[in-house]
């Protein structure tokens, strides 16, 4: 049985796991402290660390390259930025709290 992913299925997916609290799930691993992260400056570092995270806590986005997985921002004002996780070319879901 083959299990074919829509747009709207990975888009749920990443809005589910950057909305869960860190250690939401008893015995799973799973949703990471992005509140916190999100309170120092955005460096390459920290952005790899999300999508690090992402990999590790979602199987299905494991293998997925850096074009087909990143994060990009967009300027709010002239000194904030939002953040968000884009998949492929067309899903883009903002991260929580980065325009804050």
């Amino acid at each position: 049985m083959s299990t074919v992913l829509n747009y709207n299925d990975a888009e749920r997916i990443l809005k589910h796991w950057l909305n869960t609290p860190p250690n939401g799930y008893i015995g799973v691993r799973y949703a990471r402290n992005l509140k916190q992260l999100m309170l120092k400056p955005m460096t390459d570092d920290n952005a790899d660390m999300i999508l690090q995270w992402l990999q590790e806590d979602v199987p299905l986005f494991k293998n997925l390259s850096s074009e087909q997985l990143s994060i990009v921002s967009k300027n709010v004002g002239f000194d904030k930025k939002e953040y968000f996780i884009r998949l492929g070319n067309s899903i883009v879901v903002p991260i929580p709290n980065s325009g804050a």
